[in-house]
């Protein structure tokens, strides 16, 4: 699908994730990312590392919104 048009396999990759997840009654909303890629972009400066974004239904606590993990190879 796609070859050499990385927006067409990103596009289709989001396509199939939302059939998915609708079939399983979920969905694509994640309403914390823009607030969240805000604060990267405070933090680092220049090109951004490169970062998985997860949703989940509920951390430990219902007031933890965020978990960050990081690796580093020095």
């Amino acid at each position: 699908m796609g070859k050499g048009d990385a927006r067409a396999q990103a596009r289709q990759v989001f396509q199939n994730m939302r059939g998915v997840l609708e079939a399983a009654g979920g969905d694509l909303r994640i309403e914390d990312r823009p607030a969240v890629a805000a604060v990267r972009s405070e933090v680092f400066s220049g090109e951004l590392p490169a970062s998985t974004l997860m949703v989940v239904k509920q951390l430990f606590h219902p007031d933890f919104l965020v978990e960050i993990e990081g690796v580093a190879a020095v």
